[in-house]
């Protein structure tokens, strides 16, 4: 009688394991598909900071020659007042 036992409880952890296995392996299949959508969004983010921001630079490049020109002409305007 204890013979069935035995079989009964080695069967029942030989299917945990499998289906443990199997588990296992969908979960290693999730996480590399998660790995390439990060890979894209990250690749997406960075076309994106590339067309916002060196616009924004350029700007404020210009913005800085221009402030300078104005800063010295506003200074030849306070000369000849003087």
């Amino acid at each position: 009688m204890p013979d069935y036992l035995y079989i009964i409880i080695a069967s029942s952890v030989s299917l945990l394991t499998i289906l443990l296995a199997l588990a296992l392996i969908y979960l290693v299949f999730i996480l590399r598909d998660v790995t390439k959508i990060v890979d894209q969004v990250d690749e997406t983010v960075n076309k994106v900071q590339d067309c916002l921001l060196k616009p924004i630079a350029l700007t404020n490049q210009l913005l800085q020659i221009i402030r300078s020109i104005l800063e010295s002409a506003n200074k030849k305007v306070r000369n000849k007042k003087e």
